[in-house]
């Protein structure tokens, strides 16, 4: 009676410092954690250039918004940073975050599009950044042009990408792009299923 009871209290024990046991956060599906993750650093981005580029020289107050030449070269400029800038954050932010998600029961490759190693892993986000954010920048013009792009910090001129909308649009056209892959890797699977049927 008494071996029994103790036998309980070191399994009870064991259950406190058990690193493997399911808490609150492990129970949240991981593709809502990538999504909230993939949007923040998209957002982040904005923010770090945004604010930070006129660390770098870049003076958007000086920009003269009536001549249509220098808005869209400041444009191509913020835009060729924010590539970079998101291809550093997807790549070395929340790649490896993504890398530790993964486990045999837990396939977090599917909901990234860049899972390989090294230099060559960076030079493929750079790439997946641009062909991300250039469907954004002409939505951010479009939408800007008919005035409804939305102006949370009460800026002077509300045309130019704020984080919080550029979340929303990124985690919208990565999900597009990770749909789209998911539809070719079924198609090709039930291609060649039926090669093999056939054989």
């Amino acid at each position: 009676m008494f071996k029994k009871k103790k036998d309980n209290n070191i399994e009870q024990d064991y259950d406190d410092i058990n690193p493997y046991k399911s808490d609150k956060f492990s129970k949240i599906p991981s593709w809502i954690l990538i999504f909230i993750l993939k949007c923040w650093a998209a957002g982040a981005a904005v923010f770090f250039i945004g604010m930070g580029g006129t660390e770098i020289g870049l003076n958007y107050a000086n920009i003269d918004l009536s001549d249509p030449n220098a808005a869209f070269q400041a444009a191509d400029v913020f835009l060729t940073l924010l590539i970079l800038c998101v291809a550093l954050f997807m790549n070395y932010i929340c790649k490896p975050i993504i890398n530790f998600m993964h486990n045999s029961r837990n396939n977090t490759y599917r909901f990234n599009m860049v899972n390989k190693k090294g230099f060559i892993a960076f030079i493929l986000n750079l790439g997946y950044a641009a062909l991300c954010l250039i469907p954004i920048y002409f939505i951010t013009v479009f939408i800007a042009q008919k005035d409804i792009l939305p102006n949370l910090f009460g800026a002077e001129y509300g045309w130019g990408l704020d984080p919080f909308t550029m979340a929303f649009l990124y985690g919208i056209i990565d999900g597009i792009y990770l749909l789209i892959r998911y539809l070719i890797v079924i198609l090709y699977k039930k291609i060649k299923y039926a090669k093999l049927n056939k054989a």
